[in-house]
């Protein structure tokens, strides 16, 4: 099995390019949440603009769902890898069908996909616990990215727990994870900044 340290040194090592990558677009977003959720009420973060569109508090639950039930194929995926000792520190390659979910969850939103009922939030979300899971999730995802490191992050792959159909490698479901929370952060963020958004 592949170390994940460097044995001269006795630190952790190095991530490869792909995942430092992955791992600092994390970072970024978990700077995101929290810009866009400080200062805010708990009625701010519940607050909807219309009938039908999620609050910000929502946005985030959505988020949590989402990446809590895929945790257990990332954790398969990273145990099949170092089981079958899949290692490759890169270049890695992706197909297609993977890159075009990635492309797919950028915002702005290119069309409009209707929620999987395991991932719709509930109507009233409780704002501290929301912000203080999403964070953690975040730290979670992040340690997942450091356990694959050595990897290899396109050979690795496996079926979408929802879309039964679609196979994406380990690397993908990191890039489809990063997307899909910039997209909902986007959308959060336009909450926000609503004529109508109640003042504090």
């Amino acid at each position: 099995m592949e170390p994940l340290v460097d044995e001269s040194t006795a630190r952790p090592k190095a991530l490869v390019p792909e995942l430092q990558d992955y791992f600092d677009q994390f970072e970024a977003i978990r700077r995101e949440v929290v810009a866009l959720a400080d200062g805010l009420t708990e009625a701010q973060m519940n607050w909807q603009p219309e009938a039908g569109r999620w609050s910000i508090a929502q946005c985030l639950e959505h988020l949590l769902l989402e990446t809590r039930l895929d945790l257990p194929r990332i954790e398969e995926m990273i145990a099949k890898g170092r089981a079958q000792q899949l290692f490759s520190d890169g270049p890695y390659r992706h197909g297609l069908m993977g890159r075009f979910i990635v492309w797919s969850n950028e915002p702005p939103p290119r069309f409009k996909v209707k929620t999987f009922p395991e991932y719709t939030p509930a109507a009233h979300v409780d704002a501290e616990t929301v912000r203080a899971e999403t964070e953690a999730m975040l730290t979670t995802v992040q340690n997942l990215i450091r356990r694959a490191n050595g990897l290899d992050l396109g050979r690795l792959r496996a079926r979408s727990p929802i879309i039964k159909f679609a196979k994406q490698s380990l690397g993908q479901v990191f890039a489809h994870h990063a997307a899909h929370h910039r997209r909902h952060l986007w959308q959060a963020q336009r909450v926000k900044e609503d004529p109508a958004f109640p003042q504090a």
